[in-house]
């Protein structure tokens, strides 16, 4: 079959043999030099996600740090009372102390919201009561100020007998007459 075609058919023939030889010994050294471009483009495409990771890592661990933060500061704050201004603060403080009075038994005489201090970073609240009780209901006032949340501080306690005699001149059991000073804090106000 090829012995019958013309001489120029025969080269143009084997021309084209020629040529399609070497597009695929073309194909086949570009093969791998394309295999590699593509290799070498995915590598620096997971380079970027990899730098896109360790930086949204680093995000992670900083907001990790300011959580940790926030939950100390969370404890903290259960630490403190919570109220919008100091007079709201020694208002709330006046109202729970004459609460605990009362539960334990005494007898409220007088209470007073003394003047906040400032003691940076926070606010010292302050209320100075006075009431009678029992011995077993002053042990139970200060047990319950101890335990309270937010943390109350006992700063001056005074107790003194208080005698006192029913209608027919006999004395009655046994008074204290006790004069405290509790101090709270609070977060001391921004100045606006």
């Amino acid at each position: 079959m090829i012995g019958g075609l013309s001489s120029s058919m025969r080269r143009a023939l084997a021309l084209a043999i020629l040529a399609a030889l070497l597009l695929g010994i073309g194909g086949l050294v570009w093969l791998p030099f394309a295999i590699l471009q593509r290799q070498d483009s995915e590598i620096v495409r997971l380079d970027e996600r990899m730098d896109e990771l360790e930086a949204r890592l680093r995000g992670r661990e900083q907001l990790l740090a300011e959580q940790r933060l926030l939950e100390r500061a969370s404890q903290a704050d259960q630490t403190l009372a919570q109220a919008g201004t100091p007079a709201l603060a020694g208002a709330e403080l006046q109202r729970v102390l004459t609460e605990l009075v009362a539960a334990g038994g005494g007898a409220l005489e007088s209470v007073q919201v003394l003047e906040p201090a400032q003691r940076l970073p926070f606010m010292q609240i302050s209320v100075r009561l006075s009431f009678t009780s029992s011995i077993e209901a002053l042990r139970q006032f200060l047990y319950a100020v101890e335990d309270h949340a937010p943390v109350l501080l006992v700063h001056d306690l005074s107790i003194t007998e208080a005698v006192a005699y029913d209608a027919m001149g006999d004395p009655l059991p046994s008074q204290l007459y006790s004069t405290v000073e509790i101090r709270a804090f609070t977060r001391a106000q921004a100045p606006s």
